[in-house]
């Protein structure tokens, strides 16, 4: 983690597949005001490069919003990946 605090106040948010509400990765979060979500398992395992994703700290859910390659750009909707944003959940 403190590899990317440089990068923390250009950050839209931070989901991670460990962590708690005191860990610090959430502390981080606070303290540059992104949201973020922690502890969400299979989280790298459904995540790709390239994926844009929606990130609600308040309800703590993370969800796919377009699907996405690095190289290929991003084509498919989220439409087209219920299942893996059902894995998420």
């Amino acid at each position: 983690m403190p590899s990317v605090i440089p990068f923390m106040p250009f950050l839209g948010g931070l989901c991670t597949e460990r962590g708690g509400t005191l860990s610090i990765t959430s502390g981080y979060a606070r303290m540059y005001e992104v949201p973020a979500v922690v502890g969400v398992k299979g989280l790298m395992g459904v995540i790709r490069n390239g994926d844009v994703i929606r990130i609600d700290g308040s309800m703590g859910t993370v969800g796919i919003i377009r699907e996405g390659t690095s190289g290929e750009g991003l084509e498919r909707s989220s439409q087209e990946c219920p299942e893996r944003e059902a894995a998420l959940q």
